[in-house]
């Protein structure tokens, strides 16, 4: 699921600021409570703006970078919770380095630009990127937008999981069938003598019933050497 959307609560919170200096980074900010954040973009284009808005409504800012180089290592080391983009027009690269966060730490990515080229904000959706915001940079309405980014990023990390389960028991499955089918073909068993029997191995040995069809298949495939 994806947001492109144009522009979107104040709740301003009192909270108090840490400020803490790291390596390659123009300043890590961290404040108690709320969603955390690492904060990357563009000075000419709103990346101040977010900078100074996202405490109001609780997120901690983990860290704000001028440039995309050591983005990676930002959220890989700080693990946030949402990755926070501000640029004016989003290039190739970026949308590449983006994609590798994605890829390797997956997170809620919410994108503010000004650059609102159909062919880039298709190439975003592919690319992972949970929102694209055109002209957005509105302080009472950048909460209202990244609440629901993160809830679309989660909804769809919930789909895929449920895929990857769906595909997961039905592989499992082709495995059992296939283990039954040796015990069937070998030693003149019926399909549920050899289910039970893939069962007992199963329960004997503390394996899952997969497990078990698998080591029968490679014994199976040994043999057949």
């Amino acid at each position: 699921m994806f947001l492109a959307i144009r522009w979107v609560l104040w709740n301003p919170i009192d909270l108090r600021r840490v400020f803490i200096k790291m390596n390659k980074h123009k300043e890590i900010k961290r404040i108690d409570g709320g969603q955390s954040v690492v904060l990357v973009g563009d000075d000419d284009f709103g990346r101040q703006d977010l900078e100074s808005s996202l405490p109001e409504f609780g997120y901690s800012v983990l860290s704000v970078l001028e440039t995309f180089e050591n983005l990676e290592y930002s959220v890989s080391s700080l693990d946030p919770a949402i990755v926070i983009v501000a640029l004016y027009k989003p290039k190739d690269a970026v949308l590449k380095v983006l994609a590798e966060v994605n890829k390797s730490f997956p997170k809620p990515i919410v994108l503010f630009t000004k650059h609102d080229a159909p062919g880039v904000i298709e190439q975003s959706v592919r690319l992972g990127i949970s929102a694209y915001v055109v002209d957005g940079i509105e302080p009472h309405r950048i909460d209202s937008i990244i609440r629901v980014a993160v809830a679309r990023f989660y909804e769809q990390q919930r789909l895929r999981d449920e895929l990857d389960e769906t595909k997961s028991k039905l592989e499992e499955r082709k495995v059992i069938e296939k283990a039954k089918g040796i015990l069937m073909d070998q030693r003149g068993m019926t399909e549920s003598v050899a289910h039970g029997q893939l069962r007992k191995m199963a329960m004997d040995k503390g394996e899952t019933l997969a497990g078990i069809s698998n080591q029968v298949i490679d014994v199976f495939g040994l043999l057949q050497k």
